[in-house]
C-alpha cells in the first residue's frame, strides 16, 4: 500500500490548488446549507462529526481525486448505523432519516482536508438518474448477499454506481463518464463503528462498475496475492480478505489503487 499512497502523497501541491477551488465551489450552496469538517485537516485515518440530525444525505469530499474518503454515520446512543461507504474523491451515502449523527472519515494512513455535507446542502451530493446504457446493455445486478440491486447511471457528464447498505440506505460515487469508461467506478462498504485515529475494520465488500468490454478483474496485494474475478451483468463484487491494494481490468494495464 506504501507505494500507492506514496505516490497520492506527491499530489499534496495540487490538492492545495484543488482545497480552493472546492472552497469556492461550496461557498456557492445553498442558504441554511450544512457544511462540516471546514476547515478541518483530517490527520491520519481521522474522523470529524457532522451535526446531530434527522440525517437523509452525508456526502464527502476529498481534498484530490487519487485520496478517499467515507461516509457514515451514528445513531443516538453512539452506535455504527449501517457502514461506511468509501470511495476516491467523493464518497456518499443516503439515509431514510432519523436522529443520526454524520460522520466524514479519512480513509488515508495521512492527514487530508475533507470536506463533510448534510441532507443535500452540496449540490453534487448523492444525485440521482437513469440506468446508463452500455454496449452490452444497461448494468443490472444484485448484492450477491442481500439480493438489493445494484446501479449504475448517468448525472450530468458524470457516471455513478449506488451500491445498498442493507435497509439502512444506498452508498454513492460518481466519476467523469470518460473516466469510468476507462476503469470503471469503484466504492467499498465497510462494517463495524467508528474508529477515530485507527484504519477501519478489515471487513471490507468491493464493488464496481465494469469499463465496456471488461470480462474480468484481478484484485492484487501487498503480498504478490492475486484474486481473477469475474464481472457479471456489468459489475464486480468481491469481499476483501484485509490487504489488498489494486485493482486491474482484463482490457487495460493500469493498475488503479482501491479506495
Amino acid at each position: 500500500m506504501n507505494r500507492y499512497r506514496n505516490a497520492r502523497l506527491r499530489l499534496a501541491s495540487l490538492g492545495a490548488v484543488l482545497s480552493l477551488g472546492l472552497a469556492l465551489l461550496f461557498g456557492a450552496q445553498t442558504a441554511g446549507a450544512v457544511q462540516y469538517c471546514d476547515p478541518y485537516a483530517a490527520g491520519s485515518y481521522g474522523t470529524c462529526y457532522g451535526p446531530y440530525a434527522a440525517l437523509s444525505v452525508n456526502a464527502v469530499v476529498a481534498q484530490t481525486s487519487s485520496w478517499t474518503t467515507c461516509a457514515g454515520a451514528q445513531g443516538s446512543g453512539g452506535a455504527f448505523y449501517g457502514q461506511y461507504f468509501c470511495a476516491s474523491d467523493f464518497s456518499c451515502h443516503t439515509y431514510g432519516g432519523g436522529s443520526l449523527t454524520p460522520l466524514a472519515h479519512n480513509h488515508e494512513g495521512f492527514g487530508q482536508t475533507i470536506y463533510g455535507f448534510t441532507n443535500g446542502s452540496w449540490a453534487g451530493s448523492c444525485p440521482r438518474g437513469g440506468p446508463v446504457s452500455r454496449a452490452a446493455g444497461s448494468a443490472s445486478a444484485t448484492d450477491a448477499v442481500t439480493g438489493a440491486p445494484l446501479r449504475s447511471y448517468a448525472s450530468g457528464s458524470k457516471t455513478c454506481l449506488s451500491v445498498p447498505d442493507g435497509t439502512v440506505g444506498e452508498g454513492i460515487t460518481c466519476v467523469p463518464k470518460a473516466v469510468a469508461a476507462q476503469r470503471g467506478v469503484m466504492g467499498v462498504l465497510v462494517d463495524g463503528a467508528d474508529k477515530t485515529g485507527a484504519e477501519l475494520t478489515s471487513n471490507k465488500r468491493l464493488f464496481a462498475l465494469a469499463p465496456v468490454g471488461a470480462t474480468s478483474a484481478t484484485i492484487s496485494g501487498a503480498s504478490g496475492t492475486k484474486v481473477r474475478v469475474p464481472v457479471k451483468a456489468g459489475f464486480v463484487q468481491v469481499a476483501l480478505q484485509g490487504g489488498e491494494e489494486a485493482l486491474n481490468w482484463d482490457i487495460t494495464p493500469a493498475v488503479l489503487a482501491l479506495p
